[in-house]
């Protein structure tokens, strides 16, 4: 903690000596955005300055696309313009395409939003995350077989590196398309694998409660708990 307190020290001093250097200005904004330093007015004002500076640097893709989630925050739209920055200034950049395609969807521009997540998947074909979330676009356009590829797709990446963080959330979302397609024993065998993974919905939730412990005590849930 103290480290860090420190750190901006150092940061406010070296720009004493070099006023016009955006990294400094990029690291004194960063380091404002975590306790105990967390102070996201001073964030945003330094990594403004390194914009101001150079914005046009390539240096500065990553500040955009800081800017653009702290944005983003109030309203999706906010934080398009400066992704779309962070796109413009590292087009290899996969991270920055599954921003912009996260509040493009949020929008309801779901369309657009599987562009960029394709876009990502493109740069990154072991991109898990851009999979499961191209699968929630493509459901709200009623491509649940395409949702369904993307989120098996995301568990087979998830399984070959051994990273199941998301898997709970990725069977939940591939039993939600399941069931809309009636296909009523592979959602059930979905949803109980997210279930013993520990995904527990909440109000609210893409799944509107399907697959939740209070689902599974109603009659459709008991038959989906009980079947072989």
């Amino acid at each position: 903690m103290g480290e860090n307190k420190r750190a901006v020290k150092d940061y406010n001093q070296a720009l004493k000596i070099e006023p016009k250097n955006i990294i400094i200005w990029r690291e004194l904004g960063n380091i404002q955005t975590v306790y105990p330093t967390y102070d996201l007015s001073k964030a945003k004002a330094a990594w403004k300055k390194a914009i101001e500076i150079e914005p046009e640097n390539p240096e500065n893709a990553h500040v955009y696309s800081a800017l653009g989630y702290y944005n983003s925050m109030r309203s999706p739209k906010n934080g398009l313009p400066f992704y779309s920055k962070a796109v413009e200034l590292d087009p290899s950049n996969p991270f920055y395409y599954f921003k912009r395609a996260q509040a493009l969807n949020d929008k309801g521009e779901y369309q657009e939003a599987i562009a960029d997540y394709s876009k990502a998947i493109e740069i990154d074909s072991q991109y898990a995350d851009s999979y499961n979330n191209r699968g929630l676009a493509k459901e709200e356009l009623g491509d649940y077989l395409g949702a369904i590829a993307d989120y098996s797709k995301a568990i087979k990446i998830g399984s070959q590196k051994g990273d199941d963080f998301f898997a709970p959330r990725t069977y939940q979302n591939r039993g939600i398309a399941k069931r809309k397609l009636r296909d009523n024993q592979g959602a059930c065998i979905d949803v109980k694998k997210a279930r013993s993974l520990g995904y527990r919905p909440s109000v609210g939730t893409h799944s509107k409660g399907y697959g939740s412990p209070e689902w599974f005590k109603s009659k459709e849930g008991d038959w989906c708990l009980n079947m072989k």
